[in-house]
């Protein structure tokens, strides 16, 4: 099962074959791959014409042993009450007599991750698990948060039996953070996957990392009362569980403001969704991601020094959340204190070891510092990190012909090309015409 996201860019050919088809070659040969739509498949055709899957391609289900699977579509097709895919969704747990069901779709209704504050997320969380517990799911299995995260059993008021969420969207793209909540029973930042063993009425899950170590197990025995007496007393009532619904809907209200802002530089707009985002922080102490948007929006207004309290008291807040320190070693390179900078964007690499982001900001920091092969190392360490980041190939052509070094340049103006985004029409004949200067 994969739970969506197989590429960054659904309609860029060259994704589909060197960031999916090559590397999962050897896997998928040999295993049947059962994928979910994510939000990065853009509901683009080349998904539906590299892949022959079961029912109408967009969701469906099917039978393996003892368990009966369910893949929806969570990106594309309404699963609304009442809707098609609802509809279709009762009837296919209603009918199904199988030991073990599960279900999987991309967006998590319950994660400690970046996609908490979505109200994407409040309204799955509102329509699917009363469907899940009401009609004997197990487990379901997402993806869209770039973590683990396994939650303690949760059922509802009228539910039969208690449901287990998992997030693994850790099988290959950078990682964010994750933090934990009420629901958290073990989550991590780490990349690997989840492995289930089936026998007869034992289950056994195994979240394992790329070299094997396990993190995670949850047993499920339905052949043992006992046991599965305590797994199912020890469920969390899902009416139990309050979100920041108000805080969430002001915080994306006022994430559309920023977006106009962007486009603008309206400061009135500026100051209107910075209001928005102080209230959505007053109504949930916790949102440090809302607390680093403000200072975000305080440092357009000229109001750096209340900008860098916020930023270091979400730091405080929530240590895992890298925005706040890459936020904070822009500030200090803007202010030429180009040590600190450094400093800081060593303390976010912590944070993100497998993200080009600090890489890059401490190449910025040896560029304005007239050290020119240190930024170069520094890029050369982000494509270690992501070797088809097109930007990173573009920087690092920029700097090589800088120095001479033509050679080096046009690898990476090729590199760049190769994998830029094919919408970016203007940017991509930019780096064609250096690419010719310099031939």
């Amino acid at each position: 099962l994969q739970c969506g996201d197989l590429v960054s860019r659904g309609d860029v050919y060259s994704q589909w074959e060197r960031l999916f088809f090559t590397p999962a070659a050897p896997l998928i040969s040999r295993v049947p791959l059962f994928p979910s739509l994510g939000n990065h498949e853009e509901n683009d055709q080349q998904y539906f014409k590299y892949l022959s899957l079961p029912g109408n391609e967009s969701y469906y289900s099917f039978d393996y042993g003892n368990a009966h699977f369910v893949v929806l579509d969570s990106a594309f097709t309404p699963i609304d009450e009442g809707s098609e895919q609802w509809k279709w969704l009762v009837e296919d747990l209603k009918n199904s007599k199988a030991t073990w069901k599960f279900v999987s779709f991309h967006h998590p209704p319950f994660t400690s991750g970046g996609n908490y504050y979505s109200k994407k997320r409040i309204e799955l969380k509102r329509i699917l698990p009363p469907v899940f517990d009401k009609y004997g799911v197990d487990i379901a299995f997402h993806g869209h948060d770039h973590d683990y995260e396994r939650t303690r059993p949760i059922i509802s008021q009228n539910g039969a039996r208690p449901v287990t969420y998992i997030v693994n969207g850790n099988g290959g793209t950078p990682l964010r953070y994750v933090g934990k909540r009420e629901w958290t029973a073990y989550s991590e930042r780490v990349f690997g996957y989840t492995l289930v063993r089936i026998n007869g009425l034992r289950l056994e899950l195994e979240a394992k990392t790329v070299d094997g170590r396990v993190i995670d197990r949850l047993v499920i025995d339905k052949g043992d009362p006992t046991e599965d007496r305590k797994y199912v007393e020890a469920a969390l009532k899902l009416e139990s569980i309050k979100d920041p619904i108000e805080a969430i809907e002001l915080a994306e209200e006022a994430e559309d403001l920023v977006d106009q802002v962007e486009d603008t530089n309206d400061k009135a707009l500026a100051a209107k969704a910075l209001g928005m985002f102080n209230k959505a922080f007053e109504l949930d102490p916790t949102f440090a991601e809302a607390l680093v948007e403000m200072g975000k929006l305080n440092r357009l207004l000229d109001k750096e020094e209340l900008a860098v309290e916020q930023f270091q008291r979400a730091m405080d807040i929530l240590p895992v959340y890298p925005d706040s320190y890459e936020e904070m070693a822009d500030v200090l390179l803007e202010r030429g204190e180009f040590e600190e900078s450094l400093a800081m964007a060593r303390r976010w690499a912590k944070v993100e070891p497998d993200q080009t982001g600090p890489e890059e900001a401490m190449a910025e920091v040896r560029e304005k510092q007239g050290k020119p092969e240190l930024a170069i190392l520094h890029l050369l360490r982000a494509l270690e990190i992501v070797p088809s980041d097109s930007g990173v190939h573009r920087d690092l052509a920029e700097l090589y012909a800088k120095l001479g070094r033509r050679a080096e340049a046009r690898a990476h103006y090729k590199q760049a090309i190769q994998w830029m985004d094919s919408e970016n029409t203007e940017t991509l004949q930019g780096l064609v015409d250096k690419l010719q200067e310099l031939d």
